[in-house]
């Protein structure tokens, strides 16, 4: 089991790379977001980035 340090470190790099977006969706919404997501085996942040990818693609 890494030890705490190694935690932390891993996660100030990892934070180092990507930016957080913080929305406020229809309760509706957030299910139907989270349950296709848990269907595909994708996580939110991997469904969004293609949901986003795809509508910059196809409009």
């Amino acid at each position: 089991m890494p030890s705490k340090e190694a935690v932390e470190r891993s996660r100030k790099n990892y934070n180092s790379k990507v930016d957080t977006i913080t929305l406020r969706v229809d309760p509706k919404i957030n299910e139907l977001f989270k349950n296709y997501s848990q269907e595909k085996g994708l996580t939110k942040k991997d469904l969004f980035e293609k949901a986003v990818q795809y509508y910059i693609d196809h409009h």
